[in-house]
């Protein structure tokens, strides 16, 4: 999915409109211009990518400071 098509579509009800939870405030001129629709809402969509959930990290980064990649949580926010 792409921003034009919530543009696009938008108005026409095939995405949810999120003009009032949006502090257009909070974010640079024109970064929402993308998901702004044609008649002036600001639109979002769910999106599923194909990513697989995990833990993605720098093994030089890991390698350089002697660091275990995390096996579960408790040792992932022990990293932190």
């Amino acid at each position: 999915m792409t921003s034009s098509f919530i543009k696009e579509n938008g108005p026409g009800g095939n995405a949810t409109d999120l003009t009032g939870v949006v502090d257009k405030s909070a974010y640079a001129a024109g970064a929402l211009d993308p998901v702004t629709g044609t008649d002036g809402k600001i639109y979002g969509a769910v999106y599923t990518g194909k990513v697989k959930p995990g833990f993605w990290y720098r093994q030089s980064f890991f390698t350089a400071h002697n660091l275990q990649p995390p096996t579960d949580w408790t040792s992932f926010t022990n990293l932190l």
